[in-house]
């Protein structure tokens, strides 16, 4: 199952502090009630998984944490990398989220090492890597590395053409750069 599948309205839209703000929120509590209920019935990682990516968007961090990790043990035991870094990146940006930073940047240092290991993982989520692990130095006012980290993100989304991720990094670009220019 996929976000597209849950028939609730789970889209979000990002603040000026590059956070996902619920477009709207009752509905995506009401997707978490059915993830929860599918969750129990089909024991899926991918399920859990969501359920943790929802969960933090709503700020039930404690919540999300317990659910990523769920997902990652049950993508080890199934030995599947894409899962397991997938959710390890999720679960760094909850750690983010937490203002937990040091933990956070660890996992995001970890995760890129494993990625950059394994040319198929490199394929599809170095960019996101880069992405999340600038927003999370973004969130510590590490306006420089931020916008070093976006741009090594932006060059990757431009190769792979996808205008909806390009659309985001500009944005991360343009808020870190007016934080630069402000001073903050």
């Amino acid at each position: 199952m996929g976000s597209d599948e849950i028939p609730f309205n789970m889209s979000v839209h990002f603040d000026a502090r590059l956070k996902e703000v619920p477009d709207d929120e009752e509905q995506m509590k009401k997707g978490i009630s059915f993830l929860k209920e599918k969750v129990v019935d089909e024991n899926h990682p991918k399920l859990a998984g969501l359920l943790g990516v929802y969960s933090r968007i709503l700020g039930n961090l404690q919540e999300a944490e317990w659910y990523l990790n769920e997902s990652i043990e049950m993508y080890r035991d199934n030995h599947n990398k894409r899962g397991l870094v997938a959710n390890k990146l999720r679960l760094a940006h909850v750690f983010q989220w937490k203002e937990n930073y040091y933990q956070a940047d660890t996992l995001f240092k970890e995760v890129m090492i494993e990625i950059k290991q394994d040319s198929a993982l490199k394929d599809v989520y170095l960019d996101f890597a880069y992405q999340h692990y600038g927003k999370s130095k973004f969130d510590q006012e590490d306006y420089h590395e931020a916008l070093e980290l976006f741009q090594q993100a932006l060059t990757i989304r431009r190769k792979k053409g996808d205008y909806g991720l390009i659309q985001s990094t500009q944005q991360a670009i343009l808020q870190t750069k007016e934080c630069l220019q402000s001073g903050q």
